[in-house]
């Protein structure tokens, strides 16, 4: 049981690296000319959705059951817009000339 509760804690530490990740990549969507500034705003705020989620399971697990929705609707409505974006869109440079 050892071992699965380490995993379980390990699982909890990557997704405070994940968070980061879609915050860096958040502002990168947003300060991007490319694409939408929109997508870069969900994503930032799905960045810290799982960094309220992490940070919960390890100070009040309790409470875990909450963000757990909060992180779902998050990810969901900022990673599936930004993958319709890029499969439907794409990013298309413009020629300058």
């Amino acid at each position: 049981m050892l071992f699965l509760e380490m995993h379980g804690y390990g699982y909890l530490i990557s997704g405070v690296f994940f968070g980061l990740h879609c915050f860096f990549l958040g502002y990168l969507l947003y300060r991007s000319d490319y694409f939408p500034r929109i997508l870069g705003i969900l994503m930032v705020g799905a960045s810290f959705a799982y960094l309220i989620d992490c940070f919960t399971n390890f100070l009040a697990p309790d409470l875990a059951p909450v963000t757990e929705w909060l992180v779902v609707t998050m990810a969901v409505i900022a990673e599936l817009s930004f993958a319709l974006w890029l499969l439907i869109k794409g990013v298309r440079p413009q020629v300058k000339g």
